[in-house]
């Protein structure tokens, strides 16, 4: 079975009834929460600042000194890694 032609046509027609689903390029920038720079096209280096508020991380914890302390503190005693899953 010609599994390359049958991927691609699926892509294709996901492509063409608009259910292809792709992905903002943002690069959140430590220390600025809520603002970030996104890239609008994948392979240019045009970045252009914007504000994220509907992630997970509205309260901007992930940026807090305590918490990113804490996180250096726990890779430090137990290592880093997928381990078990």
């Amino acid at each position: 079975m010609p599994y390359l032609e049958k991927f691609e046509n699926s892509l294709n027609k996901l492509k063409t009834e608009g259910r292809y689903r792709l992905f903002n390029q943002i690069q959140r920038c430590a220390g600025m929460h809520p603002k970030a720079l996104w890239k609008k096209k994948p392979h240019e280096s045009n970045l252009e600042d914007v504000i994220v508020w509907c992630s997970n991380d509205y309260l901007g914890m992930s940026q807090n000194d305590l918490i990113i302390n804490k996180m250096i503190e726990s890779l430090k005693s137990s290592g880093i890694g997928s381990g078990g899953t």
